[in-house]
C-alpha cells in the first residue's frame, strides 16, 4: 500500500489530542461511576450479544483507550495483555487504577499468552492492543499505513481458538464526552500473514476515519526490517 505521510497541521491537532488524553485517562481510571456512565455513549450493540464463546476484544490507541477498556470492565470480567509503561510513576498508577475497576492484567510474556488462550477456552473476554510492537520472535512485519509494521502473531493464535469472536472496541472523544464503536473483525487465521494483512487493513480505515484521534507519536514502526533504515530520529 502508499506509505501514509502525516501532515504538519494533523501531528498538531495529535498533540494537542494526547495531550487532552491525560486527563481523559485519569478521569476513565478515577471517576465515580454515575460521572463516567453519563459520559459514555455506545452507538453499537456489545459484540457479545448472543455469543457463547470467548471474545477478543482488540483495543487500539484510537481516542481514549482506557474509557474502551472501563467500559468493556463495566459490562465482562476482562483479561488485560499488560506491557509495562516506561513513564516513571505511570505504570505503578494505570496498573493500580484498572485492576480496582476489575481489569485483570497479565505480562505480556509466553506465560501471559498463555493465560489468554486459557481464558478464551474457557469463553472469557480478553484485551490487547494491536499495534503493541512484540518482541522481534514473537511479531511478523506486515504492511500498516504503507510501511512494514512489526505485529504480534500471536493475534492469531487467540483468534484461531474454537467459538473466539473477535471485535474492535475503541473510545473517540465526542462533545460532552465520549463515544463506544464496536467494529467486528473476520478474516482466516489458519494463514497467519493474510490475517495480520487483515487486521492491520481494518485499523488503517479506523485510523484514517479518525486520524486526530491516533496516537502518531507511539512510533508504531521504530523497529525495522533489516536493512531498513529508520523512520524517525
Amino acid at each position: 500500500g502508499r506509505s501514509h505521510k502525516v501532515d504538519p497541521d494533523l501531528l498538531t491537532r495529535s498533540s494537542k489530542a494526547f495531550a487532552m488524553s491525560l486527563g481523559d485517562t485519569a478521569f476513565a481510571l478515577g471517576a465515580g461511576r454515575a460521572a463516567f456512565d453519563g459520559a459514555v455513549t455506545a452507538t453499537t450493540d456489545d459484540p457479545a450479544d448472543g455469543h457463547d464463546g470467548g471474545m477478543l476484544l482488540l483495543t487500539p490507541p484510537i481516542g481514549v483507550r482506557d474509557v474502551a477498556l472501563r467500559y468493556l470492565a463495566s459490562r465482562h470480567r476482562l483479561l488485560e495483555l499488560y506491557r509495562p509503561n516506561t513513564r516513571d510513576g505511570i505504570d505503578d498508577y494505570l496498573r493500580y487504577r484498572r485492576s480496582a475497576l476489575g481489569i485483570a492484567q497479565v505480562p505480556d510474556t509466553d506465560t501471559g499468552i498463555a493465560m489468554l488462550r486459557a481464558a478464551l477456552r474457557a469463553r472469557g473476554h480478553v484485551t490487547l492492543c494491536p499495534m503493541q510492537q512484540p518482541r522481534l520472535r514473537g511479531g511478523e512485519f506486515v504492511t500498516f499505513l504503507g510501511e512494514p509494521a512489526l505485529t504480534a502473531t500471536s493475534i492469531v493464535e487467540l483468534a484461531a481458538i474454537d467459538g473466539v469472536r473477535t471485535a474492535f472496541v475503541f473510545a473517540l472523544r465526542v462533545d460532552g464526552g465520549f463515544e463506544i464503536k464496536v467494529q467486528p473483525f473476520e478474516a482466516n487465521p489458519t494463514d497467519r500473514t493474510q490475517y495480520l494483512l487483515r487486521m492491520n487493513e481494518a485499523l488503517e480505515r479506523i485510523v484514517l476515519a479518525w486520524p486526530d484521534q491516533f496516537r502518531w507519536q507511539d512510533k508504531r514502526f521504530n523497529i525495522r526490517p533489516a536493512g531498513e533504515g529508520r523512520l524517525y530520529r
